[in-house]
């Protein structure tokens, strides 16, 4: 998945009060003004963001270049630099956690093993067929195949009339906007 999609999900599930995406450039002043207001009223303000995330003008942050890979960019750090932003305009303490190190999951479900060997029966399928480039993928609740090439390479960007999106801006959601 994008960055972006992840970043509305995983923001949406966890009541953010903020989610930037890559899609939307964001406001630092804008962003500050929220923080205060709410630092005010509950003390808190939980802001989403997706490695990609940029401010209006400015460029993503980049914790890698990997010479000779397709994509040599490795993104990352936005939220370190977000917090370090934001940390000399508020009171209370600003820091950044990078999702993968909370959501470490944990036993799996009777649906997420079930899921899993579908996933895996798929795959051996794949093998037996010597259906090389390809990958096992859900679609339509059920399992299909896709070619590797038509998935690799590319990004899926939230488009801005998305429902998720909408959804989001009902909740009052900012997305780091003046």
């Amino acid at each position: 998945r994008h960055a972006g999609w992840i970043a509305l999900e995983a923001g949406l599930a966890s009541g953010a009060d903020i989610i930037l995406l890559p899609e939307l450039a964001f406001d630092i002043d804008a962003i500050a003004e929220i923080c205060m207001a709410r630092e005010a009223k509950q003390g808190f303000t939980t802001v989403c963001v997706a490695e990609g995330a940029k401010p209006r003008g400015g460029d993503t942050v980049a914790r890698a270049w990997v010479e000779g890979a397709p994509e040599p960019e490795r993104l990352g750090g936005i939220a370190a630099v977000l917090a370090h932003q934001l940390q000399s305009r508020l009171r209370c303490e600003v820091r950044s956690v990078a999702l993968g190190h909370v959501q470490r999951g944990g036993s799996p479900t009777a649906s997420d093993r079930v899921l899993g060997t579908h996933y895996g029966v798929a795959a051996a399928e794949l093998v037996r067929e010597g259906a090389w480039g390809c990958m096992v993928t859900w679609m339509g609740g059920r399992m299909a195949r896709a070619e590797l090439a038509s998935a690799a390479g590319r990004n899926r960007p939230v488009p801005l009339d998305a429902p998720l999106l909408n959804v989001a801006r009902q909740l009052d959601v900012s997305f780091g906007q003046a």
